[in-house]
């Protein structure tokens, strides 16, 4: 695996932790949430360490219009989801940024924080 290399997700292991918990509320405590349970607990230390530990998330803030795609569904919970992402985030201790504004503003602020992610290392 190359240092110093982008790679853009849509969609991981905090993502499943956040959506599962909502749309799977009723499986809680069968077996079968007990193994997603499990599983989840293995692979939430890989986002701690290299190469999987990701440099960066970007939270979209909910300042932006929500489109109906076909496949997001639940608009009135858009401050709900962003909630349980940024708390996710946080309790995986994962550095996170939250994109506001236009889609100018939110560029830039992604662009600075990338700029500056190799003197965090």
């Amino acid at each position: 695996l190359e240092k110093n290399r982008l790679l853009v997700c849509d969609t991981d292991l905090v993502s499943s932790l956040v959506y599962n918990r909502h749309y799977y509320k009723d499986e809680m405590n069968t077996p079968r949430w007990a193994m997603w349970e499990q599983w989840a607990e293995q692979h939430k230390k890989r986002l701690k360490s290299e190469p999987h530990a990701p440099r960066l998330y970007i939270l979209c803030d909910i300042d932006w219009p929500w489109v109906d795609d076909g496949q997001r569904d639940e608009p009135d919970k858009r401050d709900y989801f962003r909630k349980c992402f940024e708390e996710e985030l946080k309790a995986q201790e994962c550095d996170f940024l939250v994109a506001r504004g236009s889609l100018e503003e939110r560029l830039r602020a992604v662009l600075a924080h990338l700029v500056q992610l190799p003197a965090k290392r």
